[in-house]
């Protein structure tokens, strides 16, 4: 699902750019002020027989001038500056990028950042030397079915997960611009590498020959790992400020390669998390925490936007210049490194290296009892709902169709989810001119009532909900 709603972005990108560009001047565009004294060098370019086609309209040499001068700031232009305007690809092309660009600041990466990182590896590093001289994670169970925690993680990862995904959308639109991209492209994000993780660690992880050990040092050094590459990006991104408008092109396209490395990273922690969920969670449970991480998800692809909207109030203050967009995007990347850090810390917590007790140990008599009643429980519940459900009659072809019409859907679901909120934030900054800052707002507003509903619907399918309704 992560995949589809990467790849959404492509999609709508092509479609919903070319809807709000033809719809009239960007924000940005009407932030230039309007100049009564038009610089001379741009008269010159008066007799200049050139034209372009951009969007399906084609702008003579004339048109091009008159435009830049109802929306020129007040200084002396060059021609070979005036000319610079016209070869922005997909804007406005009396849009300077470089002009825009001088009036910007760029943020070095503070203390604020350095040690919450510092201190989530330091903790991780000194547990695992705890649990590597015989210790047992302090948050976890020797019996994983009885682990609320486990579940727990599960579903702060998948907010995390996503809210990853999407945090860094309200910016995508500025970063394409400020790097030369056409803004059809500017939210393409697709790691295909991601559903590679899963295939290579399929053949290692599996349901019937469970390793344990090799699942937890996934789930933490991956996330280590993962975060000292988002690091290694944010402090090239930082760096590449400086860079002309042809060496900011090849970081996007640099930036569109190291997708695929942060995603294959990425898929390797998921993937034994999510078996691990599915192993530990008691069967009379599995509904109510199956629909909790799926809350967990939207929530994440709603957070991520209005996270963005908080982390720009509290990087620079109204009266402040705007960041530089490629330093920003940076910024985003590092507040991923510290998700990854915090989960890693969590995960070295939670997680033991076996999921059952070891035969040598004495399993309590309350767990006897409780495991016993679990499954008993299970079975009655199962048995309700098998006769509810009576799917016996079905040939095997048919469950398959029912299973990948369910997997169309959610593939669907997310992809569209992703469209809109694209669609959203690009149609807030350009048609209505609102700041990159406060576009995430616009979108998680608007979408924080799936998630209240959705976890209404958790509470209301816990296995005795469910009995009662189904009962007689």
């Amino acid at each position: 699902m992560a995949v589809a709603a990467f790849g959404a972005v492509a999609i709508v990108g092509l479609l919903a750019s070319y809807s709000v560009l033809l719809s009239g001047p960007s924000g940005r565009q009407q932030e230039h002020e309007v100049s009564e004294d038009v610089p001379s060098a741009i008269d010159d370019l008066d007799g200049v027989d050139f034209s372009l086609v951009q969007l399906g309209y084609e702008y003579s040499g004339r048109e091009r001038v008159a435009s830049a001068k109802a929306h020129t700031k007040v200084r002396r232009l060059d021609v070979a500056e005036a000319i610079e305007r016209v070869n922005v690809p997909g804007f406005e092309a009396d849009f300077n990028v470089e002009a825009w660009l001088r009036d910007t600041q760029v943020l070095p990466f503070n203390l604020w950042l350095w040690i919450p990182m510092l201190t989530c590896w330091s903790l991780t590093v000194v547990h695992e030397f705890y649990v590597k001289a015989g210790g047992f994670p302090l948050l976890g169970k020797k019996y994983a079915k009885e682990s609320v925690a486990i579940q727990w993680v599960s579903v702060v990862t998948q907010v995390l997960h996503f809210t990853s995904i999407t945090l860094t959308l309200p910016l995508t639109l500025d970063f394409a611009i400020a790097c030369g991209v056409h803004v059809a492209w500017s939210a393409l994000a697709l790691p295909l590498t991601f559903p590679l993780a899963f295939v290579v660690l399929g053949k290692y992880l599996q349901d019937s020959d469970w390793n344990q050990p090799l699942a937890r040092w996934l789930l933490i050094w991956t996330n280590i790992g993962g975060a000292f590459i988002f690091i290694g990006w944010s402090l090239f991104l930082n760096y590449a400020t400086s860079f002309s408008i042809e060496g900011r092109l090849w970081v996007w396209l640099g930036q569109q390669a190291w997708f695929q490395v942060i995603g294959f990273v990425s898929g390797l922690a998921i993937f034994p998390l999510m078996g691990i969920q599915n192993l530990a969670c008691p069967v009379q449970d599995k509904t109510y925490w199956m629909l909790i991480a799926n809350m967990g998800r939207n929530f994440g692809m709603i957070a991520g936007p209005a996270a963005f909207c908080i982390i720009q109030w509290l990087l620079r203050k109204p009266s402040e210049p705007e960041l530089n967009p490629i330093s920003n995007m940076g910024w985003m990347f590092m507040t991923q490194a510290l998700m990854r850090s915090i989960l890693a810390l969590m995960n070295s917590l939670v997680y033991a290296n076996s999921l059952t007790p070891s035969v040598l140990e004495a399993i309590p008599e309350h767990q006897v009892q409780a495991a016993e009643e679990q499954s008993r429980v299970a079975q009655q519940l199962l048995n309700t709902v098998h006769e509810q459900l009576a799917m016996d009659h079905l040939e095997p072809e048919a469950r398959k169709n029912v299973l990948r019409k369910i997997l169309y859907f959610l593939a669907e679901r997310d992809t569209t989810a992703a469209a809109v909120e694209v669609s959203t934030l690009m149609i807030l900054e350009m048609c209505f001119h609102w700041d990159a800052s406060m576009t995430g707002l616009g979108f998680a507003g608007t979408a924080l009532g799936g998630c209240v509903f959705a976890a209404l619907t958790a509470v209301f399918l816990r296995p005795e909900w469910a009995a009662w309704s189904l009962s007689p």
